[in-house]
């Protein structure tokens, strides 16, 4: 009926709400304790958690995880507040969700010192690098693990760093060893102040900029052998790539201060059919959240009363023993009682073992008596039973022609012949049927019985053929 189908879309509709909306509080919550927000704050990290759910390709629940990620790294709310947007636009410019986005800038401000007001910059330096090198963000994500420590550690600047990661990747390796690979080539780089010649260092005792260094190395014939020797093999390839690419690395740089990218990459992301379907569902997910947040208290009211009843339930089964009381009731009143170890070992010392074990002994002499009997009849019976069976096709052939010849032309010395071969085969039966006859009486209700019937049976109607003919 109408009412039952409106009843259901409106019980699916409130289970979503509270599926959904809780998981968002829970979600938020997390992000409270982590980084220590007060009410106040709380209430803001919600707002605009809820606000990008809303107006973006994203849900609030994913808004509120990168929130947990940034808390994790030490972020306070107000900071979590200001750079929350820019993980949102790293997702959207370039694809990838914003738990893996929130990670990349949150490491990425701690490891090289940058404030989180210029949290938009790491988003466009590494959108740009992206879009004019073959460093794809999972290539960037999976390489800045081992470059950001690295780098921060030698005072390099992010633009710097990302620069070298392009001429790198460019050269085909992958994210890992364009990550692996510069981390040794700055580390060896750290560790001396020349290089085949060439200085490491300023005045200052910090190091010169990676272009000033591989521009010299490869105006110097900078070799493969060369590159063995300074940097090891881990080191050799990235070395190389960027002796070789040394005099773009600057250029590169300059590429990627293109601070207005990000913002126009999203905003024709965002027009896509993929993107606008994300958005619908976003905006979906905010109806729940809002349903919820109406419903929430009486919900969690309804809940906390089941809950309490289920454990006075429990309380009381406890107390009084129901479960166990009811079963004993019931196997008694079936007349059973499972007696106790010390019971059931009383019944088993009355057991009588050698009573048992002698019928068993008498059993088994019984089964062999009966095979006996059994093997000495068909002994008995073996020989004239082969030879009658064995030409029992002549008999039959000679008895019917006999028969004819004996009605119709009288011939007895032939048959007369058969007919004492018959009563010597007559004779013989009656004795092995009256020897063995005390024994088959009691075989005869078995398999074996049976089959010494129709042996019996066989040899009865040959007989009777024979007292005929006679």
């Amino acid at each position: 009926s109408a009412g039952k189908k409106t009843a259901d879309v409106l019980s699916g509709v409130m289970r979503n709400a509270l599926s959904i909306g809780g998981g968002f509080e829970a979600q938020i919550t997390n992000v409270k304790v982590i980084s220590g927000a007060t009410e106040q704050e709380l209430d803001m990290l919600i707002k605009k958690a809820r606000e990008m759910g809303a107006t973006l390709p994203i849900t609030a629940k994913d808004a509120a995880t990168a929130m947990q990620l940034l808390a994790q790294r030490g972020t306070s709310a107000k900071d979590i507040l200001s750079s929350v947007a820019e993980v949102a636009n790293l997702t959207i410019s370039q694809g990838i969700d914003m738990g893996s986005a929130a990670d990349l800038l949150g490491s990425t401000m701690t490891n090289f010192n940058i404030s989180v007001n210029d949290a938009s910059k790491i988003t466009a330096i590494f959108n740009n690098a992206c879009n004019q090198s073959a460093l794809s963000m999972t290539k960037l994500i999976e390489a800045m693990r081992y470059v950001g420590p690295a780098a921060g550690a030698v005072d390099m600047g992010l633009t710097e760093a990302v620069s070298a990661m392009e001429a790198i990747a460019n050269a085909g390796l992958t994210g890992e060893m364009t990550g692996t690979g510069l981390a040794m080539v700055l580390s060896k780089l750290a560790a001396t102040s020349h290089v085949l010649g060439v200085n490491t260092k300023n005045l200052d005792g910090s190091m010169r900029p990676l272009k000033d260094i591989f521009t010299e190395l490869n105006d110097k014939g900078f070799s493969l052998a060369d590159a063995i020797e300074t940097f090891g093999q881990r080191g050799s390839k990235a070395a190389l790539a960027l002796a070789k690419n040394s005099k773009t690395l600057a250029e590169n740089e300059e590429r990627l201060k293109n601070w207005g990218s990000t913002q126009a990459a999203v905003n024709e992301k965002s027009k896509t059919f993929t993107n606008t379907l994300a958005a619908l569902q976003s905006a979906v997910e905010e109806l729940h959240i809002e349903i919820f947040e109406q419903i929430k208290d009486q919900s969690k009211e309804a809940v906390g009363g089941v809950a309490e009843l289920t454990r006075t339930f429990s309380k009381w089964v406890g107390e009084t023993q129901i479960a166990g009381k009811s079963l004993n009731s019931f196997i008694e009143g079936l007349g059973f009682k499972i007696p106790s170890g010390t019971g059931f070992k009383e019944l088993l010392n009355q057991f009588d073992v050698q009573a048992f074990t002698d019928r068993i002994k008498g059993f088994g002499s019984t089964l062999k008596g009966i095979g006996e009997s059994i093997a000495n009849f068909f002994n008995s019976i073996k020989t004239p039973l082969s030879w009658l069976i064995e030409h029992l096709d002549t008999f039959a052939t000679i008895s019917f022609w006999g028969w004819i010849l004996g009605k119709g032309l009288q011939v007895p010395a032939a048959i007369m012949g058969i007919v004492s071969a018959f009563k010597e085969l007559h004779t013989v039966g009656k004795s092995l049927l009256a020897l063995s006859w005390a024994k088959l009486v009691p075989l005869l209700t078995t398999p074996i019985g049976l089959l010494g019937t129709a042996v019996a049976a066989g040899a009865g109607v040959v007989l009777y053929a024979n007292s005929q003919i006679n």
